[in-house]
């Protein structure tokens, strides 16, 4: 407590509990008010008079009509309405992914090849059309196979089940992968195929191979009204009523358009237009928002309404009238963001621990807003989104602004000469090198989505822990791959005087890396074989002892964790050209496998590394097989789903 603040009586301490009994049993209400909606929601899809019966094909019919009903002319006036006085602003949104992140599906959006594809992933089987302009997908029928499932039944024992034609009438995603919707058949609700298309890779990939969970995960499909709808359009409207027969979906406008970040603009274009050629109004009776003007709490809170973990404030409301965040307005009134160890964490703990490090640190690629406001420079500073990003003077990959690739972004507020001048005295490395970057060791890629490593928003310093339980690697063995933990703790004892860290056994006398690789759960094993294609951390540690390591986790449960394990065997001298299969089946993989370290042991040389014996390595550079077998079976086998 601060000394100069008054303590709070016993009646305000009070007053303090009861508020926050009421919220959470608000919270648990309005959850299980919306999990009677859903109910509903899946008993309407689970129609037993459907089973069996074939389903003709869905007439055709405009693309608009199938998709969430645009509505303009209350509040929202459209980006197209802003085009006219911000030519520039407009254009340069024009060319970022949130602009497209929500299209109607044209050739001039869909990305992935649609000419007579055949998807079969765990015993689903899907075609894939295209007919001009029109794409399609055939299926078994969707509401017939849920109620299968529902049963208890396997679907792809049934040797005739119902089949269906639905179009493909609306993307999502044009950065990195790609999805799309077809019509449930009642309204405008909308499922997704559960394929995504992967850009990089030029290839389609099972929905529950994209994701880093198990294997067995429910293989239901994605429904745009109950999840995507909040953050992949404008102003988005569910319009569930347990009285209606159909959804009634509704957005200001798809994909994440200007009145997303800067309010509703209906008002502000017609004060515009009513004093053209005349002076505008002052600034501060204008309705629309200027994000640059707000503090930093406001600024990051109009990316939190997307940028987070977070649950509907008033769910209900939120399934009739949706969220009703405005650019400007406090996040808390419509939203409830997940915090570690908050309320609503500890009511649905099961939900919401896969979100957090052990730590607290927020490790959901996307949900940058609940890590940045768990960092110091958040808390008792002003950064915020703004401080390094930019959605009009920024290269749309990552909208960094010019120079937020450098330390100039942390010298914004930290002018001490220790980070300036005498840079490499704080950081006891080379100015130039990729240890005396801020962000490598304040920021580093502890955080997964989208089948990649990305930066923690949670700024915070390295510290040792121990690897067991889900604690987060730190910044030094992301990069030292080839130390230990021990290693680790001596130096960040000596120079900035951290207290030491009590390890044992292995976390002494094998690599931290692979500790996280061989023994850690899903999510330190995926962001430890990322690593381990870093250009930086292969410069620091090395590239010639990864190979027969990375080449075990072709066998792992995870789909996303062989991945990262590929792109690294890619990265490694004489695999450039590797090809493996991360979804083929396990022999191939692990024929793969072997024939990598088969190439490892022809070109490593003869001299192993220094640290040799960290690295699970003899004096003749070849694996110590016992003490690798050991790590594999300490595996923390616990169940990881990433909630992207």
């Amino acid at each position: 407590m601060n000394e100069n603040q008054a303590p709070k009586n016993s009646s305000e301490s009070a007053g303090t509990g009861r508020r926050r009994r009421r919220l959470g049993a608000g919270i648990v209400a309005a959850l299980l008010v919306l999990a009677a909606v859903f109910a509903w929601q899946a008993q309407r899809q689970n129609d037993p008079t459907r089973h069996g019966r074939k389903v003709s094909q869905q007439p055709s019919q405009p693309l608009e009509q199938l998709v969430p009903q645009q509505v303009t002319g209350g509040e929202f006036a459209s980006s197209s309405s802003c085009r006219e006085c911000h030519p520039d602003e407009h254009g340069s949104w024009s060319r970022t992914y949130h602009r497209s992140m929500t299209q109607l599906a044209t050739p001039q959006t869909v990305l992935a090849d649609f000419h007579d594809v055949e998807l079969d992933a765990r015993g689903r089987w899907y075609r894939l059309q295209q007919d001009g302009e029109a794409f399609s997908v055939t299926m078994r029928d969707p509401k017939w196979e849920a109620n299968q499932r529902a049963l208890g039944n396997d679907p792809s024992t049934v040797a005739t089940p119902p089949t269906v034609t639905r179009p493909i009438v609306m993307t999502t995603g044009s950065h990195h992968m790609q999805g799309y919707w077809f019509p449930a058949g009642q309204g405008r609700e909308l499922l997704q195929l559960p394929f995504y298309y992967h850009l990089a890779d030029r290839r389609w990939m099972p929905r529950e191979d994209v994701f880093l969970r198990p294997a067995d995960n429910d293989p239901s499909l994605a429904n745009w009204s109950m999840v995507c709808i909040k953050c992949h359009s404008v102003a988005g409207v569910p319009g569930g009523d347990p009285t209606q027969t159909a959804m009634d979906s509704r957005v200001a406008e798809l994909g994440i358009a200007c009145e997303a970040c800067h309010g509703p603009g209906t008002e502000h274009v017609a004060r515009r237009r009513a004093v053209a050629g005349r002076s505008p109004p002052p600034a501060s009776s204008d309705p629309i928002v200027n994000p640059k003007r707000l503090d930093a709490q406001k600024q990051a809170e109009i990316c939190g309404q997307c940028h987070s973990e977070f649950f509907p404030a008033n769910p209900l409301a939120f399934w009739e009238h949706g969220l009703g965040y405005r650019a400007g307005q406090a996040l808390e009134r419509t939203h409830v963001v997940v915090k570690h160890n908050g309320p609503l964490y500890q009511e649905f703990k099961n939900k919401f621990e896969h979100t957090f490090w052990n730590d607290g640190t927020c490790r959901v690629g996307g949900d940058e807003f609940n890590a940045l406001v768990a960092s110091p420079c958040y808390e008792r500073g002003t950064l915020s989104c703004l401080s390094c990003h930019s959605m009009h003077s920024a290269a749309p990959d990552d909208l960094l602004a010019d120079g937020m690739r450098t330390n100039a972004a942390c010298q914004q507020c930290h002018e001490e000469p220790r980070f300036n001048a005498e840079l490499d005295e704080h950081t006891h490395h080379a100015a130039s090198s990729s240890g005396s970057l801020c962000y490598n060791c304040h920021m580093p890629h502890t955080t997964y989505a989208l089948m990649t490593a990305m930066r923690s928003h949670r700024v915070t310093s390295p510290r040792v822990m121990s690897i067991s339980g889900g604690n987060p690697p730190n910044a030094c063995n992301l990069c030292h791959l080839d130390q230990t933990l021990g290693w680790t703790s001596k130096y960040l004892s000596r120079w900035y005087r951290q207290p030491p860290v009590t390890l044992r056994g292995d976390e002494l006398q094998v690599a931290a890396s692979l500790l996280g690789l061989l023994r850690g759960d899903a999510m330190q094993r995926a962001i430890s074989a990322w690593h381990m294609g870093w250009p930086p951390a292969l410069a620091t540690s090395g590239d010639q002892w990864q190979a027969p390591f990375l080449s075990r986790l072709l066998a792992d449960p995870y789909a996303g964790v062989r991945y990262q394990a590929v792109k690294a065997l890619q990265r490694q001298p004489g695999l450039a050209d590797f090809e493996a299969d991360f979804i083929g089946p396990l022999a191939d993989r692990r024929q793969a496998g072997q024939q990598a370290v088969s190439k490892w042991v022809e070109l490593r040389g003869k001299t192993p590394p220094d640290n040799f014996r960290h690295l699970i390595l003899d004096e003749q550079f070849d694996v110590r097989e016992t003490l690798l077998e050991r790590l594999i079976e300490q595996r923390d086998d616990r169940p990881v789903r990433i909630p992207e």
